[in-house]
């Protein structure tokens, strides 16, 4: 039984664009040992903000999130390039720096509206290794629960570092980076025991 489940406002992608990216996902996960969610979870997004919080606090943070979105326009995201995360673990699809700059300002209003509002369940993974961190890096993860400072971006894989340059290599001409969508929609999500479902859509805010 999850005590702690992590509560996150996102863009969710277009149908045909996730399709795209899913069909990736899976070709990648035939080739080398993926180990993000599993294909009944998986979903392209770019998120914006995510907590662990209690289910006490689940209404607060839907609230929350949907006051941050109360006035939000639809925008235009593109994409860019393929990237590796700091640990050489995730491919991540990166939006375009106009992109970046939209979802930035989202997520500074995010940061301002959910700070000190919740008290934040730091992952034990993190708890573990405290002592590793930067004054500046336990502060993050005070506020968000993550010592990760936040880019934009949307998950493909995680895989062993030993195999993820190779991959990288294999789809850094994907016809995604093509692509280009219209945000007019955003979902705010729970997490769940649930195998067929890790993160039920807990309330969609259409623009």
């Amino acid at each position: 039984m999850l005590t702690t489940k992590f509560h996150t406002i996102y863009i969710p992608l277009p149908k045909h664009i996730n399709d795209e990216l899913f069909t990736l996902y899976k070709d990648l996960s035939q080739k080398y040992t993926n180990e993000y969610l599993n294909e009944k979870s998986w979903k392209a997004h770019i998120t914006i903000g995510v907590l662990p919080l209690t289910d006490k606090d689940t209404g607060k943070f839907v609230q929350i999130g949907t006051k941050i979105l109360d006035t939000i326009e639809k925008f235009p995201v593109s994409f860019s390039t393929f990237e590796l995360s700091t640990d050489k673990r995730y491919i991540f699809l990166e939006p375009d720096t106009p992109s970046k700059e939209k979802v930035m300002e989202l997520r500074k209003r995010f940061e301002k509206e959910t700070k000190d509002k919740f008290t934040i369940e730091i992952p034990g993974k993190y708890k573990e290794k405290w002592d590793t961190y930067t004054n500046e890096e336990k502060e993050q993860l005070k506020q968000t629960g993550s010592p990760y400072l936040f880019e934009p971006h949307v998950s493909i894989v995680k895989l062993d570092p030993a195999e993820s340059e190779k991959a990288l290599m294999e789809i850094k001409d994907n016809k995604i980076l093509k692509e280009s969508f219209i945000v007019d929609e955003f979902h705010i999500s729970g997490q769940s025991v649930d195998p067929m479902n890790q993160f039920p859509i807990l309330k969609k805010i259409l623009l």
